[in-house]
């Protein structure tokens, strides 16, 4: 049966489609923990992408003081100082990068302010966002073999 020049351009449509869906493209993945207080910690639970990329994606870093209506105010002075990263990897068999262990540091004191106010324990939230070239992985039984 031969299609007619619409069919024809309606399938060619969904074929290029397919492609760039299938292709490698840039991709962005998110990811927030919670901590409260100062000090370090390094996540036990490894955070894992929804997509898998082929170099180690670029990483970015923010946070937000989660304080509720009744909670104290800022402490002028002692506005937590934050920074995140990754400290591991999770690479899949491939050595694509599927995965990330993250890490913060907070502070709250600085030598050069003489306090001796209680350590505000600020409630925080870190946003780690993941973006490079990644693909979509197929599932197993679509896999070529």
């Amino acid at each position: 049966m031969i299609n007619n020049p619409l069919q024809s351009q309606d399938d060619q449509r969904s074929l290029i489609a397919q492609t760039r869906e299938n292709s490698t493209r840039f991709g962005e993945a998110f990811a927030f923990f919670d901590t409260t207080g100062w000090g370090e910690t390094a996540f036990e639970e490894c955070y894992v992408f929804d997509m898998t990329f082929i170099q180690p994606p670029f990483v970015s870093y923010s946070f937000s003081v989660e304080l509720e209506e009744n909670d104290d105010p800022l402490v002028d002075g002692r506005f937590p100082r934050c920074s995140g990263g990754i400290y591991k990897w999770k690479r899949d068999k491939r050595g694509f990068y599927v995965g990330a262990w993250c890490l913060v540091t907070v502070e709250t004191q600085s030598p050069f302010i003489l306090t001796t106010e209680v350590e505000p324990n600020y409630p925080l939230r870190h946003y780690f966002r993941f973006c490079g070239k990644a693909m979509k992985d197929l599932p197993a039984h679509l896999a070529v073999k």
